[in-house]
């Protein structure tokens, strides 16, 4: 199974769960109904991947797989594909030989124990957007938090705003969702002042943006842009104070950004859209309420069963570019063509690993 398909599925649903617990509203949480949540993504030129559970209920800390379903994807070139479970609750072409095809259109089809049957909207895999420019803005920036006290604290990082614009042909508009990879890079040296000190290289993986990072298109001239989608914020981080004799200062050499952007349909767009109104609704009294989210899937023997989820068909660009920080007027940053999948963390003595991004 594709490890960049796992990983995508399972950030779709945490957060989702999470922000049922944290947000919604107790008439909805304390339900002891089993809600079936239907994650599901065919990529271009990848297998599917379909994700079924239960919702977690109230005071729940983990999710239940929904096992023994039988899950169908169909397509308008007449196709028919069976998907098997290869893990409780996961299901796949375990032939790999079914794959997602750009201009094709894609129908999820899922029958659980129970004898539901769920059945998405038909999902169209469209052209992936290109990019027109990755770029930064340097400055220091205000965060505000709440101390345990319950005590405003207001604290001052330095760092860059990342931002991208992009692009694609159409004569409509076009829908987007981002998810922003980024490797951190850090240096620092042990037993700075002895005859052999020890070169640090210290990565760090982590996501910068939130799972439901979308955005949309406007008309220019032949094509659709986004002029300025905000991916987030790279902070960067040095402390003098923390140098002793045993070890200088850990220093943010740079940050390696994979950006991969998916072409998704209007529907998709509005679902991911809503949660993350939901999940930025900081509790508000007219924060948007579960009914405001809906997703791409519906229960067709009975429509009075509850469902959540979505079923996107998409196609994938991956941007790559590196920047590293200078102060707060300037940046430095370099055209990057490929780079690892999934890096993870670690660190290195002396010699960097094979994909350390060297500015010098």
């Amino acid at each position: 199974m594709n490890l960049r398909a796992i990983k995508l599925i399972f950030l779709l649903i945490i957060p989702l769960v999470m922000s049922c617990k944290e947000v919604f509203y107790p008439d909805e949480i304390i339900s002891t109904e089993n809600i079936p949540v239907i994650q599901g993504i065919i990529l271009e030129g990848m297998a599917p991947e379909i994700k079924l559970s239960w919702a977690m209920q109230y005071k729940e800390n983990s999710t239940s797989a929904i096992s023994g379903a039988v899950v169908r994807i169909t397509d308008d070139a007449g196709n028919s594909k069976t998907l098997g479970e290869t893990v409780p609750g996961m299901y796949t072409d375990v032939s790999g030989n079914y794959k997602g095809t750009r201009g094709r259109t894609y129908t999820l089809h899922v029958e659980i124990p129970s004898g539901l049957v769920y059945e998405s909207t038909p999902e169209r895999i469209l052209s992936p957007p290109e990019l027109d420019s990755m770029f930064a803005i340097p400055l220091q920036k205000k965060f505000t938090t709440v101390s345990s006290l319950g005590d405003l604290i207001t604290t001052e990082k330095n760092g860059l705003d990342l931002k991208v614009s992009l692009g694609v042909h159409s004569d409509s508009i076009r829908f987007f969702r981002f998810q922003t990879d980024i490797l951190t890079q850090i240096t620092y040296v042990l037993n700075p002042y002895s005859m052999r000190p020890t070169y640090v290289y210290e990565w760090r993986s982590s996501i910068l943006d939130a799972v439901y990072s979308v955005d949309y298109s406007f008309t220019s001239g032949i094509r659709q842009v986004v002029p300025e989608h905000y991916a987030g914020f790279l902070e960067f981080v040095y402390n003098s104070y923390l140098a002793d004799e045993r070890s200088t200062a850990p220093y943010t050499d740079s940050w390696i950004v994979s950006m991969h952007v998916y072409a998704i349909s209007g529907n998709v767009y509005q679902y991911y859209n809503s949660i993350a109104e939901q999940l930025n609704a900081d509790n508000q009294i007219f924060a948007p309420v579960p009914s405001q989210i809906k997703g791409n899937i519906r229960c067709t023997n009975d429509e009075d069963e509850k469902v959540i989820g979505v079923f996107e068909a998409a196609s994938e660009s991956i941007f790559y570019k590196g920047f590293s920080w200078v102060n707060t007027k300037t940046y430095n940053s370099k055209e990057i063509y490929d780079f690892p999948d999934d890096p993870g963390n670690g660190v290195a003595y002396d010699i960097p690993p094979y994909f350390w991004v060297r500015w010098y």
